[in-house]
């Protein structure tokens, strides 16, 4: 096998993580992000990676615990180290190439050696500043108690069948706030600190939890959140919005996988007469295309809401 020429060695050397030093950290996420998305969408990248689940495809038809599926394993391992090495070196190319980084010097460095404290009133400043953080920090930690309980309503409610990724750039904030200004939940609970901390912070966050509970009463007087329907409910809703007389029933309504309810528009529109046709494009035409991987599904919602906003509780009729 010939060796590469000396030019070409060198280009692959440097493409290679091997012969630098680097912090993941000192580059903004998004960055990372970025490189990922482009990697993903890279042919060469996404055959290997076809090629991969291919192997993991053949060894369904085999027994476990021969030598073709303990050779097969091995194989499949060789390919996620090469594709988990790509994914490293792309990772470290994007931190050493990238025009825009972090400052990794402490806050209390930045405030010591950053600021010319012989400006009239400045340590006045700087000692507002540094309280201000200090709350900020502060109530982060009550902002992470509260999406922590957010997450356990969710999984309760949900079943993991839905995943929320909402949060996570709230958390990857929080974790910044606290690798840099480490002002709040000290890592040693019995140090100084963190009696401080405890002290107060049950204390402080019961009383935001209070104020929240009365404040979003009054806005959910404001802004109620949508009604909720019954299999019933939308039987119901289309015999009101037909005009019939319990000619629907529970055929017309589709299920999620989380087990809610909509009016399934497909079923619908194939046991309609032409009059109820003509009724149902009307109410049909002002929903807006959907570009979600799902698009079918979002229109039966739409068009639920749609029919539904017509609908009067049977108690409610006049």
């Amino acid at each position: 096998m010939s060796r590469k020429p000396l030019p070409d060695r060198e280009d692959f050397v440097r493409q290679q993580p091997t012969i630098y030093q680097f912090d993941f950290r000192d580059v903004p996420i998004e960055k990372y992000a970025k490189s990922l998305y482009a990697l993903f969408h890279n042919p060469d990248y996404v055959d290997a990676v076809g090629k991969r689940n291919r192997l993991v495809a053949t060894g369904d038809r085999m027994r476990v615990g021969t030598s073709e599926m303990n050779n097969l394993f091995r194989v499949i391992q060789q390919h996620d180290r090469r594709l988990a090495d790509i994914m490293y070196a792309s990772m470290v190319q994007v931190n050493l190439h990238s025009e825009v980084s972090y400052d990794t010097m402490t806050f209390s460095t930045l405030l010591k050696y950053s600021v010319d404290y012989s400006q009239p009133g400045m340590k006045e400043k700087v000692d507002l500043l540094a309280a201000r953080l200090d709350r900020l920090t502060f109530l982060a930690e009550c902002l992470d108690r509260i999406a922590t309980d957010i997450r356990g309503d969710m999984l309760d409610i949900f079943k993991g069948n839905i995943e929320f990724n909402q949060f996570d750039s709230v958390t990857h904030v929080l974790h910044q706030l606290r690798g840099y200004f480490r002002s709040a939940l000290p890592n040693d609970m019995d140090s100084p600190e963190g009696e401080l901390f405890y002290e107060y912070a049950d204390s402080i966050y019961n009383y935001i939890d209070k104020r929240l509970k009365t404040y979003t009463a009054k806005y959910r007087k404001m802004h109620p959140v949508s009604p909720k329907y019954t299999e019933e409910d939308l039987i119901e809703g289309l015999n009101q919005f037909f005009g019939r007389n319990d000619k629907f029933d529970k055929s017309f309504v589709g299920h999620t996988k989380t087990g809610g309810c909509y009016i399934d528009v497909a079923q619908l529109c194939l046991r309609l007469d032409s009059n109820e046709i003509k009724k149902i494009e009307k109410v049909t035409c002002k929903i807006k295309s959907n570009n979600i991987s799902d698009a079918a599904l979002c229109y039966s919602f739409n068009a639920t809401d749609l029919i539904m906003s017509q609908y009067k509780r049977p108690e409610q009729k006049q």
